[in-house]
Order: C-alpha cells, then sequence, then structure tokens
C-alpha cells in the first residue's frame, strides 16, 4: 500500500483521529493565545468529562464484546448481531459521543473557544465519514429491523 493509502486508512480509524484532533487542540492552546478563558475548577471539570467520554466508550465497546461482533469501524459488514442494549439504548453512536466528550474534555482543559470550531469539523467528520457509512451497511444487513431502531434511538443523542 502506498504511503498516501496508510494516511487514508488511518484517518478512517475514528480514535485516531479523536486523539489527533486532542493534539491540534492542544496546539490551538499552547502556540494561539486568542479567546482563552479560564476558570477555577477548571482541571475538574475537564477530567469529569473526559471519564464520562471513556465510560461510554468502555461500555459501547463491552456492548458489541457481549454481543460478539464486530467494534471495527472498517468492516461494519461483519456485524453479526445489532446491537440496541446498555449505552446504544441513548445513542446509536455512544463511542463517538465518547470521543467527542473527550474533545470538549480537552477543550475545557486548554481553555481556548477556538477549539469549539474543531470539534465541529470533528463532529462533521465523523458523521460523513463513519457514521453514515456504518449505517449504511448496517441497514443492508438488518433491514426492518435496524430502521425501527434508528427511528427510536438518535445517532448522537
Amino acid at each position: 500500500m502506498s504511503k498516501s493509502g496508510w494516511i487514508v486508512k488511518l484517518f478512517k480509524l475514528p480514535m485516531l483521529v479523536a486523539l489527533l484532533f486532542m493534539g491540534a487542540m492542544y496546539g490551538v492552546g499552547e502556540y494561539m493565545d486568542l479567546y482563552r478563558y479560564s476558570f477555577g475548577s477548571q482541571a475538574l471539570v475537564s477530567a469529569l468529562i473526559f471519564a464520562s467520554g471513556v465510560i461510554m466508550v468502555a461500555l459501547g465497546g463491552r456492548s458489541f464484546r457481549r454481543a460478539k461482533t464486530t467494534v471495527n469501524p472498517l468492516t461494519p459488514h461483519k456485524s453479526t448481531q445489532l446491537v440496541t442494549t446498555s449505552v446504544y439504548r441513548l445513542s446509536r453512536n455512544p463511542m463517538y459521543v465518547g470521543f467527542v466528550l473527550w474533545l470538549v474534555a480537552c477543550a475545557v482543559f486548554v481553555g481556548s473557544w477556538v477549539n469549539l470550531g474543531l470539534i465541529a469539523l470533528y463532529i462533521v467528520l465523523t458523521d460523513r465519514l463513519h457514521i453514515v457509512p456504518e449505517e449504511r451497511a448496517l441497514g443492508e444487513l438488518f433491514g426492518q429491523e435496524y430502521e425501527t431502531y434508528k427511528q427510536r434511538v438518535r445517532r448522537w443523542l
């Protein structure tokens, strides 16, 4: 595979993309002194938000493992079961919600309003590059069962 092919493939890994965005957010805070804010319990609030994200990701992953289905975002067509329990009753994409919470935590910790734009960009990219193709694959695999689930549970929250 070419060098650019690996880059494209890595960009398709949502957790890696979230971590790259967190690095960019840290860079914004470190090197741009625009639109800064701070408050007394900033680190604590950031830690609580981050922990909430970790919990969402962990519960989502655990639900997939219990159902013995793929958690790999590159192979949604290999899903063997539609997971609708646990945090999947709240969101069709709790792991992506968890990644967004990581970014929100990073934005709070860094204290730069500029990072809100990076969060919005991450959400749009995740929605288009990951969620839409996954939902298409799940719709093909599970048909009406998935359509009913989509009507009952929101994509994000």
